[in-house]
Order: C-alpha cells, then sequence, then structure tokens
C-alpha cells in the first residue's frame, strides 16, 4: 500500500492548481542522490531537452530530447519515458510531439494533451482509448479537464477519468455548453 505521508507530483506544477508545493511529509530535505539518468549535460548549447517531469504510483513520466544511441548526439524527437521512481529503472519510452498540452500521471494512467488526449497505461506505456475534445489536461478529483477553446472564454469539458463518460462540461461565456451534455 501507498504510504499516506508520501505526495505525488502528478502535473507540472504539483497539482492541478498549479501550487508547486508539496504536501508530502515522508521525505526530508534532500542529503544524497539515489539515482541519475540519461545526459548529465545539455548537447549543443540547447537547453531543451527535458521539458516536463511528473511521478505519481511509484513513476516518474518525463519528456525528453531523444539521443542517437550510438554517438550519443541529440535528434530533433521527443519521448516520453517512465522509470521506476525508486530505483531509476527504465520501464517504456514512446514518442511524442512536444508541447501537445501538458502531461499529467494520475493513479494508472498517464494522460498527454493534445487533441484528443492521449491515455497511456502507465505500467507498460500501452496505448488506451483517448478522449475528445482535447486540449490541455488537468485531473481534479477522477475528473479529467481539458482546456480549449478561444475568444477569452473559460471553458472546458470534464471528462471521467475511469470511465471516459463526459459527466460534466464548462459553458462558454455566452452560456453554450462546450464539450457535450450537462449530467
Amino acid at each position: 500500500p501507498w504510504p499516506k505521508e508520501m505526495d505525488e507530483w502528478t502535473h507540472w506544477r504539483h497539482g492541478a492548481d498549479g501550487n508547486p508545493v508539496s504536501g508530502d511529509s515522508w521525505i526530508g530535505a534532500p542529503n544524497s542522490l539515489r539515482w541519475i539518468s540519461g545526459p548529465l549535460w545539455p548537447h549543443n548549447q540547447s537547453y531543451d531537452e527535458l521539458l516536463t517531469a511528473v511521478s505519481a504510483h511509484g513513476r516518474n513520466f518525463y519528456v525528453q530530447r531523444l539521443f542517437d544511441s550510438r554517438t550519443g548526439a541529440s535528434r530533433a524527437e521527443y519521448g516520453l519515458v517512465a522509470r521506476d521512481a525508486f530505483n531509476g529503472l527504465f520501464l517504456w519510452q514512446t514518442n511524442m510531439v512536444p508541447g501537445a498540452g501538458g502531461l499529467v500521471a494520475a493513479g494508472d494512467r498517464v494522460y498527454i494533451g493534445g487533441n484528443p488526449v492521449r491515455v497511456l497505461d502507465a505500467a507498460t506505456g500501452a496505448p488506451l482509448p483517448s478522449y475528445s475534445p482535447g486540449g490541455s489536461v488537468l485531473y481534479v478529483d477522477g475528473m479529467l479537464v481539458g482546456l480549449g477553446g478561444g475568444g477569452g472564454a473559460a471553458i472546458g469539458s470534464g471528462i471521467r477519468a475511469a470511465t471516459g463518460r463526459n459527466e460534466r462540461a464548462i459553458r462558454n461565456a455566452d452560456g453554450s455548453v462546450y464539450g457535450g451534455l450537462v449530467t
């Protein structure tokens, strides 16, 4: 069982609220390094090699620039990499487009924003059914909220992550429903 004192870092800035403060009481100040992976320094003065990182259920997920295994040179492609958070062991990797709309890890799923929202099994990286409409994603209380649209309106579509069912929708500024029916 997962220790209740151990927090997860499911979004780029900790949680869906964007507050980069963890509620973890399990660990204190760092005093050692458990493991490292990937390049130890940026290649070719490029500092965009690690784009985002999240963690859930003992797994770290991060988007990084891919490297040629023979030469060590960086490629123009990016990949989503999964590693065991406790020992750094490589679990799986898949290609992805940077800036697709965010990365969220929650429970046994990884969500990649875009249109549609890609869903992966966190343990294997196997693709699962995707969700539409897409956009940037947040995970709040079991709901996957995709944000999108234009015209300054705060809009989105709420999808129950466990079932893929659209259970609520957020309204556009003009009152019209975005993303389906409100139930």
